[in-house]
């Protein structure tokens, strides 16, 4: 989709009647992007009913309102790093605030550098990179906005932010409770004018801009520190608030009963101390000084929209707030972010685009910060940045009802992720914890499903989701996945090495057994079903597969059902086709009932020493897996038509096998990425 350079101006020589020449194109449109620390979804355009956020509410009946949003990491530092530079926690390595992203990726390329790149002037004002001084990234501006030297020098510990001189009480904490948990965890109205903080200095710097014609198309990012702590605001903010008035957030007694260990330490850290800050009556006032510090941060967005919409920029500026992540209020017995939590992961998005036809409109798919990076290119109509973690937002701009395949993820820490669908929150932590919560019944998430057996199915799909070596993978079947001799790298180190290049990290089971059946023939007598070694594969799926609670099922089977015969070739095989259709069905929704996903795979084809017959009837077999798959719904590798396309362009069979049945390693590896190539364009 793209909103500009759609429209074309035809102008007639009234004169002479004749066409003038073809108009100058459109002018790239500009992008004010407006980052905020902090804003959980306490605003009025998310329906919470005791906050003041006009300014806020009147860009989102401007724009398009994304009420299922979601950051990619809730830390500052993190969060920022994925939103600018449009990749993961898990790809860049930053997780934590004292990470600067240039010791993690140094070639890099934020999104305001990619805009530089091509054509655009970037300007920057406040906090958009996190503020400690090593953090602010000088490749990705043209020039910036320091609101105070000590911002520009490196001075302080949080460079202009936080500390003097952003404006402090005279004698601090003025509440008890930051002696008991952490000292910013503190809030104030402070009589002074608020042309002394640094929000409303670098508000009035960003309506300057936008109030002066430029050179050049910009892109200009405004940070926003409040409502992070302290929440030290002007004291007409707070008067907005009656105390008895202010509406505290549900708050369930035992809702930690039902979590593991590092989740519960992880709601009581020393920072946040819920029952601390109730014994010492400190709620609700604690709950005004955020909502005062919100309505300040409107107030300044207020004053940036005002600048746009004065300036002569209003019709061809493209408008984006976010922040960088959610804020607990006591739920969960929690105080701050640093949780994968609704109310930690949940963040205001609001786009909006001059001349959108859905302007005013809402959308709840989950969509997450990482996915700014592609749409902001894709509405410049810059070159498509490859290898981005996030996903363009155009088709939801166009249609907020259109389908979109990809939940939201949120990283915290190296290995524990949050998987946001419409409909669910599945929380796995490093430790192996789980969570699950039915956002339908339990917006509050206060029940934690993941242990109920009934919801099993709902956690493997959930599972397929997550990004860092926790897409378990079982390979079952015949010998395309058995380890043959004198292979130096087998097939499942060459298809986890395939996944981790294509940025899906796996850990792969080889459960493959050479001459392994899918099940008995009724032919065959009952001594001689007792006499053959192999084991059934029908017999073993709940031991060797079921039980061990894969993601993904590899099945591949039909070279054994088919061949395992005598010399002649009218001899039935040990499992006729009928039964190999019948057997292979049963196993497949045995794993469906199990919420497993499977995808089937034909056998591959045999190497040009075995009989013309048997290939012949193997071909039989790999058309039957082809078409019970179709029949079940189920994904297909077809290892056979493959190799088929490849015979075409002058391979030779055997260049792919060990001993003619065999795969060799390189066959292996010709399988693997396969399977590894599926499963990039089919996710889930």
């Amino acid at each position: 989709m793209r909103f500009f350079g759609l429209f074309t101006v035809l102008f007639l020589g009234i004169a002479s009647g004749a066409l003038c020449s073809p108009p100058s194109p459109a002018p790239p449109p500009n992008v004010l992007f407006i980052a905020v620390d902090d804003l959980n979804d306490w605003t009025g355009c998310l329906g919470h009913p005791g906050v003041k956020t006009p300014n806020i509410d009147r860009l989102a009946r401007r724009g398009m309102l994304f009420t299922n949003a979601h950051c990619a990491a809730p830390v500052c530092n993190p969060s920022r790093v994925a939103t600018l530079t449009g990749l993961a926690p898990w790809t860049t390595g930053v997780y934590e605030n004292n990470q600067p992203l240039r010791e993690k990726q140094p070639g890099a390329v934020t999104l305001p550098q990619y805009f530089r790149d091509n054509g655009y002037r970037a300007v920057g004002g406040g906090k958009v990179f996190h503020d400690a001084s090593e953090m602010h990234d000088v490749r990705s501006w043209d020039d910036y906005f320091f609101w105070h030297p000590a911002g520009a020098s490196g001075g302080g510990r949080r460079g202009p932010y936080g500390e003097l001189p952003d404006p402090q009480p005279l004698s601090r904490p003025v509440h008890q409770v930051a002696e008991h948990t952490k000292r910013n965890f503190d809030w104030a109205a402070l009589d002074l004018d608020e042309t002394a903080w640094p929000d409303r200095q670098v508000a009035d710097w960003a309506a300057e801009f936008l109030g002066r014609p430029q050179e050049k198309p910009f892109f200009l990012g405004v940070g926003l520190y409040r409502p992070h702590v302290p929440w030290y605001v002007p004291k007409e903010y707070f008067d907005l608030y009656e105390l008895d008035e202010v509406l505290l957030p549900p708050v369930k007694e035992d809702d930690l009963d039902d979590l593991g260990d590092w989740a519960r330490r992880r709601a009581l850290d020393r920072a946040s101390q819920h029952e601390t800050v109730v014994e010492l009556d400190e709620w609700r006032s604690a709950v005004r000084g955020y909502l005062a510090a919100v309505s300040f941060c409107d107030a300044m967005v207020g004053r940036i929209l005002d600048g746009l919409e004065s300036g002569p920029s209003r019709d061809n500026t493209i408008v984006v707030l976010w922040s960088d992540h959610g804020y607990h209020l006591g739920e969960k017995n929690h105080w701050h972010k640093r949780s994968l939590w609704e109310r930690c992961t949940r963040v205001p998005l609001i786009i909006s685009v001059p001349g959108m036809e859905t302007a005013g409109q809402s959308c709840d798919r989950p969509v997450n910060l990482l996915d700014l990076f592609p749409t902001l290119a894709g509405l410049c109509g810059l070159p498509e940045k490859e290898g981005l973690d996030g996903y363009s937002l155009e088709p939801l701009l166009e249609d907020p009802e259109s389908q979109r395949a990809w939940p939201s993820i949120t990283t915290f820490l190296e290995g524990s992720h949050a998987v946001r669908t419409g409909q669910w929150r599945y929380i796995r932590y490093a430790t192996g914890d789980e969570e699950l919560y039915d956002h339908n019944e339990d917006p509050n998430e206060w029940y934690n499903l993941a242990a109920q057996p009934e919801f099993r199915p709902v956690l493997q799909q959930l599972r397929r989701w997550l990004p860092v070596d926790l897409l378990n993978i079982i390979a079952y079947g015949d010998s395309a996945t058995d380890p043959a001799a004198n292979i130096e790298e087998d097939f499942t180190a060459l298809l986890e090495g395939e996944l981790n290049a294509a940025r899906r990290p796996s850990n792969v089971i080889n459960a493959g057994r050479s001459g392994m059946l899918t099940g008995p023939s009724d032919q065959l007598a009952e001594d001689e079903k007792r006499d053959y070694s192999s084991p059934l594969a029908s017999d073993r799926l709940e031991s060797v597969v079921i039980e061990k609670e894969p993601d993904v099922v590899l099945l591949q089977f039909g070279m054994s059902d088919a061949w395992v015969q005598g010399t002649d070739p009218r001899s039935p095989s040990r499992v006729s086709p009928e039964r190999f259709e019948q057997n292979l069905t049963r196993m497949i929704r045995t794993l469906r009932k199990s919420g497993i996903r499977v995808i089937v795979m034909t056998p591959h084809r045999m190497g040009e020493r075995y009989p013309l017959w048997k290939r012949e009837r193997l071909a039989l077999y790999a058309s039957v897996a082809k078409g019970v798959a179709a029949e079940e719904g189920v994904g297909l590798v077809d290892v056979w038509g493959a190799i088929d396309r490849q015979v075409e362009e002058g391979l030779e069979v055997d260049e792919l096998l060990l001993d003619g049945l065999h795969l060799n390693e390189q066959g292996h590896a010709f399988v693997a990425g396969l399977i590894s190539d599926f499963l990039e364009k089919n996710p889930n």
